[in-house]
């Protein structure tokens, strides 16, 4: 475990421990968790358990292999199990059950990786990439998930449409990635 990022001293702590792979280090030592496993409201501990082989998925390689898909569904479907799915096998414990894995510091890291490395794709081709997308609208859904889909914030800001975050820096979200 090299990365910087599990350093229990200057990072987000490291691995989990025995019996429960429970974080015991770092600034989020002994967090108590309350949404999962899955679907469940229990306490529970944020758990890692560490699998570098899965974190091998999301090397350049893979990356590349992403960039080189000239269609949405082939850039998200390459995305799926490599560099996407890598960030939370990899990570193991609370990042691999979908319901619970936001409760992981880590899970925000790994999300904005994600949205800059869709971002680095949609930007080699603008014109025809920015407002690619395609599947279903929730996760295991049938609708498919149109550029008119609105996206709830349950009253925190507007509700929008998935056209209105589709470009990054435009007025709705207004950010840029510079590396």
């Amino acid at each position: 475990m090299g990365s910087p990022l599990l350093d229990p001293h200057t990072g987000f702590g490291g691995n989990g421990t025995d019996p429960d792979g429970c974080v015991i280090d770092g600034p989020f030592a002994n967090t108590t968790l309350h949404i999962g496993p899955g679907q469940t409201l229990k306490a529970h501990c944020l758990s890692r358990s560490v699998n570098e082989k899965n974190s091998t998925l999301g090397n350049e390689t893979y990356i590349q292999q992403c960039h080189n898909k000239s269609s949405y569904r082939d850039f998200w479907e390459a995305t799926g199990f490599t560099t996407h799915g890598a960030g939370h096998s990899g990570v193991g414990g609370v990042m691999e059950d979908i319901d619970a894995s936001p409760g992981d510091p880590l899970f925000y890291l790994h999300h904005g990786f994600v949205d800059r490395l869709w971002w680095k794709w949609q930007s080699e081709d603008f014109g025809n990439r920015l407002y690619q997308l395609g599947g279903p609208s929730t996760q295991g859904g049938y609708e498919e998930l149109t550029l008119d889909y609105v996206m709830t914030t349950y009253g925190i800001r507007p509700n929008v449409t998935v056209r209105d975050v589709m470009d990054i820096q435009g007025a709705y979200l207004c950010y840029r990635y510079d590396y």
